[in-house]
């Protein structure tokens, strides 16, 4: 991915935003109470979905847009604090996720590791999908949130 994000990244962070919104639920809140483990390679991964959820509330209020998206990881999100986590679709703190590796890759200098996104793979709860951000890639990111902004209002206005 060259060091930045895959799509799988950035499927999560849509899910967890709208999941924050309100516009989808959380189907892995109860994971940990009604775990469904799943064996692989000798590593266990607790797949629990709720499949007994009423998705007919989440279909009549979704009105998130693409604007809102950009001005939550811009303006809302805690870069470096939060955790992006469609597991639990709560802004909680990094230290709520003992498991979840915080370490970037390599050439990451200490200062950019401050800021870094943290995106949480759903199954595989220690690995961190920023493992892949290579040097000031993080912040390139962080940009282009800030720089889309002012194109996100002129879209919003059929500009």
């Amino acid at each position: 991915a060259r060091g930045r994000l895959s799509s799988y990244a950035f499927t999560l962070m849509v899910i967890f935003f709208l999941q924050i919104r309100g516009d989808l639920p959380c189907l892995q809140g109860d994971a940990e109470s009604k775990p469904e483990w799943y064996i692989e390679d000798q590593k266990k991964y607790n797949v629990y979905i709720d499949e007994t959820s009423d998705f007919s509330e989440f279909a009549e209020r979704n009105m998130s847009t693409f604007g809102d998206f950009i001005r939550f990881y811009r303006n809302e999100f805690r870069w470096g604090e939060w955790v992006v986590s469609i597991r639990t679709g709560k802004c909680l703190s990094l230290k709520r996720y003992p498991r979840l590796t915080k370490q970037p890759r390599s050439g990451v200098a200490p200062f950019e590791v401050f800021y870094f996104i943290h995106i949480e793979d759903p199954f595989d709860i220690g690995r961190n999908l920023h493992c892949v951000l290579g040097p000031q890639k993080n912040q390139k990111l962080w940009d282009a949130f800030v720089e889309s902004t002012p194109t996100v209002r002129r879209w919003r206005r059929g500009y």
